[in-house]
């Protein structure tokens, strides 16, 4: 574990920031997901799931985390500073995906979703 710790730390910029948005596009279609299985009170299966909350989410996420700084900088420690960033980003998405979500009505797709689905992204940014 330490070797690819190591290895991790050893990588140009870019390839972290790859990995970084990589991530971020994985939590949203995972927070999607579970935001559906919280409303819906059901388990819901990947084959039977609607993906286009999930698309919107990842069209929505990158460019704003991208204009709020949290590309530019790869850090190690966090901060308060850092924690209000997070916070201010999340706030922003949330407010344009939930406008998305109940403007466009997408058909099977819940308003829930667009206040359920930022609130779960939150939690793992914090980590």
């Amino acid at each position: 574990m330490k070797n690819f710790s190591n290895y991790l730390l050893s990588l140009n910029r870019y390839s972290k920031r790859a990995i970084v948005v990589i991530t971020d596009i994985s939590l949203c279609i995972l927070c999607t997901w579970l935001a559906f299985t919280l409303r819906l009170e059901h388990f819901v299966l990947f084959k039977n799931f609607n993906f286009s909350p999930a698309v919107i989410s990842i069209f929505l996420v990158i460019p704003i985390f991208w204009i709020f700084g949290l590309y530019r900088t790869i850090f190690r420690y966090t901060s308060i500073s850092i924690f209000f960033t997070i916070l201010a980003s999340i706030f922003v998405y949330g407010l344009l995906y939930f406008l998305v979500i109940g403007i466009y009505a997408i058909l099977g797709v819940p308003r829930s979703i667009g206040i359920i689905q930022p609130m779960l992204l939150f939690l793992p940014l914090l980590d």
